[in-house]
C-alpha cells in the first residue's frame, strides 16, 4: 500500500506538465496547418489557378430590387454605394374620378289606394292590373253611390230648412220692431194724457175717476212696450239658432258631397300599377287597399358608398348634390345608359353594413323609363367634383405620416402632401408638389432625410 502512494506522488508532475503544453501544441499543429495551406494557394496562384477572395473582399449579397432599376449594395471595405431608386417629374393637371357603384331602381314616389268611404265595388278600370298604366284623372273604381246621394239630398233639405226658419225669424223680429215702435208712440200719448188729467184734478176741473182711468192706460201702454221688447229678444235668439243650424247643415252638406265624390276613384298622377286587388262587386272600407301605384315620371337610383369612398369625394371639394351620373341597366343582350344627377345622400351611416346611401334622380324620357322595370340592379356611375392643380404617383410614392420624398442634388427631401384619392394603382395629390420637381416612386425602406440615391426615370 505504501508503494503505491509512493508511485503516484512520482507521476503526479509529469501529468500535470503534459496537461499544461497541450494547449500550446494545439495552436503549434494549428499555425503549420495555416503555412502549409498559404503554400498551397501560393502554388497554385503561381500556377494560374485563382486563389479564393478574401472575405472583405468579396462581392456582399444582392439587395432587394426597387422599381425596374433595382438597387444593389457592394460592400468595399467600410463605404457603401448610394441605392439606385426610379424617380417621376411632377406634372400637375386637371383631375375629375368617375367612380362606380352598384344599387337598385326604386320609386321614391309611391302610393297605396284606398276608397275614403265604404261600399261595393260597380265599376273597376280595365287598366288597374299589374303592370297598367294609366293617366292623372282616370277611373279607376266606382263604387254604389245610391246611399251617398241620399245622404246629400237630406243634408241639403235641412239646410233649406234651416234657412227658412230663420227667414221667418227675421221677419217676426221685423214685425215686433214695426209693433214696439207703435207701443212706443201710444205710450207717449198716454203719458201726455196722465199729465194733463193730473193738472185739471189738481184744480177740480177733473174727477178722481177720470184720473184713474189715465193713470191705467199709461200703465197698460207701458207694459206693451216691455212685451213688445221681450217678444223681439226671443226672435233674435230664434234667428240666431237658425243660423248655428244653417252653419252645421253647410258644412254636412260639404260632408256630404264630399263622401259622394269619394264614391269614384281617379288616378293621383301618371303611373304604373305595380299591384291590384279591385274586384267588381266587393265591398270595401277605407282600410281595404285596392291598389299600388308608382309615378312612372319620376324614378331613382338607390346606391351604396363606403366611408372612404364619401370621403374622398367630400375631399375633392365642391358640392355632391347634382353630381352628374350614369345609370347603366344590364338585361341579356339589352343594355340602357339612363342619364341622371346626386339627388340627395342620407344623413345617416347603415349601422349593419357601414355604407353611406345616396339617391340619384333619373331624368330619362317615358320610353325608357318604361323599359326600366323598378327594382333592377344598376351600375352607377359617378362624376365627381373636378379638382385642379393635381399629381399622379404611383402608390409607393406615398410613405408614413403621408409624405413624398423629393430628390434634389442625389439628396432624398421629405414633403408633406394632401393625398385626395386613390385612382387605378396611382394616387391623386393636391398641395404640396410644383411642376417639374422630382418624386422618389420606389417603396425604399428606411427612407429618411438627407439619405444620398442615384436615380433612374420612369
Amino acid at each position: 500500500m505504501k508503494t503505491d502512494q509512493q508511485t503516484e506522488s512520482r507521476t503526479s508532475p509529469l501529468r500535470l506538465f503534459a496537461m499544461a503544453m497541450l494547449p500550446v501544441l494545439l495552436l503549434a499543429a494549428g499555425a503549420a496547418g495555416y503555412g502549409w495551406l498559404t503554400g498551397r494557394l501560393g502554388a497554385g496562384k503561381a500556377e494560374g489557378v485563382s486563389a479564393p477572395a478574401p472575405h472583405h473582399a468579396r462581392r456582399g449579397p444582392r439587395g432587394p430590387r426597387y422599381g425596374r432599376g433595382g438597387a444593389n449594395w457592394r460592400t468595399r471595405g467600410r463605404r457603401t454605394t448610394a441605392p439606385l431608386v426610379e424617380i417621376r417629374r411632377v406634372e400637375l393637371s386637371e383631375w375629375r374620378p368617375r367612380m362606380r357603384f352598384y344599387g337598385r331602381i326604386i320609386a321614391p314616389h309611391r302610393v297605396g289606394l284606398r276608397m275614403p268611404v265604404s261600399g261595393r265595388i260597380v265599376m273597376v278600370n280595365p287598366r288597374l292590373r299589374p303592370g297598367g298604366e294609366v293617366k292623372k284623372g282616370e277611373i279607376l273604381v266606382r263604387l254604389d253611390d245610391f246611399a251617398y246621394r241620399a245622404a246629400l239630398a237630406q243634408a241639403e233639405a235641412a239646410l233649406e230648412e234651416a234657412r227658412a226658419k230663420a227667414r221667418e225669424s227675421e221677419a217676426q223680429i221685423a214685425l215686433e220692431e214695426a209693433s214696439l215702435k207703435n207701443a212706443r208712440r201710444q205710450l207717449e200719448l198716454a203719458r201726455r194724457d196722465l199729465a194733463r188729467v193730473r193738472e185739471l184734478a189738481g184744480t177740480g176741473a177733473a174727477s178722481g175717476k177720470a184720473l184713474d182711468a189715465a193713470i191705467l192706460t199709461e200703465t197698460q201702454r207701458r207694459l206693451a212696450v216691455t212685451q213688445k221688447k221681450g217678444a223681439i229678444g226671443a226672435a233674435r235668439a230664434r234667428l240666431a239658432q237658425y243660423r248655428a243650424q244653417i252653419r252645421r247643415q253647410r258644412e254636412l252638406v260639404k260632408l256630404a258631397r264630399r263622401d259622394l265624390a269619394d264614391t269614384v276613384l281617379e288616378a293621383p298622377f301618371d303611373a304604373r300599377v305595380l299591384s291590384a286587388q279591385a274586384e267588381t262587386g266587393q265591398y270595401v272600407t277605407p282600410s281595404s287597399e285596392l291598389a299600388l301605384l308608382a309615378d312612372k315620371g319620376r324614378l331613382e337610383a338607390r346606391f351604396s358608398m363606403s366611408e372612404d369612398q364619401y370621403g374622398d369625394l367630400l375631399a375633392l371639394g365642391g358640392s355632391l348634390r347634382g353630381a352628374p351620373v350614369r345609370i347603366i341597366w344590364k338585361s341579356g343582350h339589352t343594355r340602357l345608359a339612363l342619364p341622371g344627377r346626386l339627388e340627395r345622400i342620407a344623413p345617416e351611416v347603415d349601422a349593419a353594413s357601414g355604407a353611406v346611401t345616396a339617391f340619384a334622380s333619373i331624368g330619362a324620357g317615358d320610353d325608357l323609363l318604361r323599359k326600366t322595370p323598378i327594382g333592377s340592379f344598376v351600375d352607377v356611375m359617378l362624376a365627381a367634383p373636378r379638382a385642379r392643380k393635381v399629381a399622379r404617383l404611383p402608390e409607393g410614392a406615398l410613405h408614413d405620416g403621408g409624405q413624398v420624398f423629393i430628390i434634389r442634388d442625389g439628396v432624398l427631401r421629405p414633403r408633406k402632401v394632401r393625398a385626395l384619392a386613390r385612382d387605378g394603382g396611382e394616387i391623386i395629390i393636391a398641395g404640396g408638389l410644383e411642376t417639374g420637381e422630382e418624386v422618389m416612386i420606389s417603396p425604399l425602406p428606411n427612407a429618411r432625410a438627407g439619405m444620398r440615391v442615384r436615380t433612374v426615370k420612369q
